[in-house]
């Protein structure tokens, strides 16, 4: 099984559990490497992987590559990683402060401007 794999299975257990803390305990050793150098491949200063809560409400990040903003929620009402989630479809947003339904809440809370964002939903059924 490679990491990939490895990381599906991760995801696969924990959506099981209501526990949207506990998501580093699931992911094999080398998961971490991976999402970090996945990152620096495509020029990014950082990675999150957001979960949906088991209300269906708000998404909550599970795991961030700078741990900085793990268990930040955002409601699905709201910026354009719900959107991207809500819509079922991968998107890839430069200057984001442009559209609309961007939401600037991550950003107030660690005092960064978000310049570009990818989005990519991944379910689990």
């Amino acid at each position: 099984m490679d990491c990939g794999d490895e990381i599906y299975e991760a995801i696969t257990q924990f959506a099981k559990t209501p526990d949207l803390y506990g998501f580093k305990m699931w992911l094999p050793p080398s998961a971490p490497l991976l999402l970090n150098r996945t990152v620096v491949d495509i020029g990014a200063h950082e990675g999150s992987i957001w979960i949906v809560d088991s209300e269906n409400e708000q998404l909550v990040i599970c795991y961030n590559t700078l741990e900085l903003q793990r268990h930040f929620r955002q409601p699905l009402s709201s910026g354009l990683v719900s959107k991207c989630y809500i819509e079922e479809r991968p998107v890839h947003h430069k200057g984001i402060e442009r559209y609309k339904d961007s939401s600037s809440a991550m950003d107030n809370l660690h005092g960064q401007k978000t310049q570009h964002q990818i989005s990519v939903p991944f379910y689990i059924a």
